[in-house]
């Protein structure tokens, strides 16, 4: 792809008409742990409600029926609250959207707060704006980040960072091992790009990688490792559009993106850990210096390509294999404009 895909006003607007009203990701289920709701932004500030009620999971827009205020901020934390009230004139709704209290109004009306399709995948919270077809991420990505079970698994960090880079180069660069080495001299350590392979799977729409083996040593001492299964390998698993996850056995680094302009990004990362390593913080606090330290990297990489190909850039090539994932998302990516 040349420079305009990443720089140019006029295809990201085209990207939010063809594929950002599609299926997404939003966030985790682990960022709801009872019974409540929070606001999630799916792209350029447009924001959204996720409700949770006895382990199910329901997407509605963040604007009353009545006038339309914003019914939550964005800054907003989880509130396991059974109501959501509107700060403008206090109509109330429950957990299932449905106005209960409208002050003042002999008969309440009879109005829900407007839904969107939303499935889960795992811990994985997807919505979509349109009428599509069920969400296809096909079965053997889903089935090999279903042996984790990272929807029991407790979240102990979570950030928002404003990144002045297209959304589809931080997401070719999680797909890139070949720049391991000169990038990353501390994960490069743990995780070399020899190590690297690709696994094949069912669906475009996702793609997956492993480091096998990862090499011990600071944050990866295998004897302090909850969880079950080898400890010495590590998934990447990248579904279309916008969510990478590094999966271990005891924890995971989940990113999604939120497209805000042609070179403006938000991403959210979240460190989830196994229940057995929520309490040790010390534990938990290690692994968050070397995601923070390689994620620092890899944006300060990305400014600089985002920077490179605003400037010019006719199109580049792929190095196999070390690129084979970044050259697999681009086709998908061509192929839904």
């Amino acid at each position: 792809m040349n420079g305009a895909h990443y720089s140019s006003p006029e295809l990201f607007n085209d990207e939010i008409k063809t594929i950002f009203p599609g299926w997404i990701c939003v966030g985790t289920t682990n960022e709801l742990p009872s019974n409540g709701s929070k606001v999630f932004e799916l792209y350029k500030r447009k924001t959204i409600l996720v409700i949770r009620k006895d382990n199910s999971f329901e997407a509605f827009y963040n604007s009353c029926r009545h006038r339309g205020a914003q019914l939550r901020d964005i800054e907003d934390l989880f509130s396991n609250s059974s109501k959501i009230i509107c700060p403008y004139h206090s109509w109330c709704y429950d957990l299932d959207g449905k106005l209960v209290n409208a002050p003042r109004c002999e008969d309440t009306p009879k109005l829900f707060l407007k839904k969107l399709r939303c499935t889960i995948v795992h811990n994985l919270i997807w919505v979509s704006e349109k009428e599509p077809e069920p969400l296809q991420l096909g079965r053997d990505a889903p089935d090999l980040l279903a042996e984790y079970n990272f929807k029991e698994y407790v979240s102990v960090y979570e950030t928002t960072i404003e990144i002045q880079a297209n959304w589809k180069l931080l997401v070719s660069n999680f797909n890139c091992y070949y720049h391991l080495a000169k990038v990353h001299p501390w994960l490069h350590k743990r995780s070399k790009i020899d190590n690297h392979h690709h696994i094949s799977t069912d669906s475009p729409n996702s793609i997956v990688f492993k480091t096998d083996p990862i090499t011990e040593g600071e944050p990866f001492y295998f004897d302090q490792m909850g969880g079950s299964g080898r400890k010495d390998v590590g998934l990447f698993f990248v579904f279309f559009p916008n969510v990478f996850i590094f999966a271990m056995r005891d924890h995971a680094f989940i990113v999604t993106l939120i497209p805000q302009s042609e070179s403006k990004t938000i991403e959210k990362a979240q460190l989830l850990v196994h229940p057995s390593k929520a309490d040790n913080k010390q534990y938990w606090n290690s692994l968050l210096n070397y995601y923070t330290t390689t994620n620092n990297e890899d944006i300060d990489i990305c400014l600089k390509t985002q920077k490179g190909v605003s400037n010019f850039y006719p199109g580049g090539t792929y190095i196999e294999p070390f690129e084979s994932a970044v050259k697999k998302f681009d086709t998908l990516y061509l192929s839904k404009l």
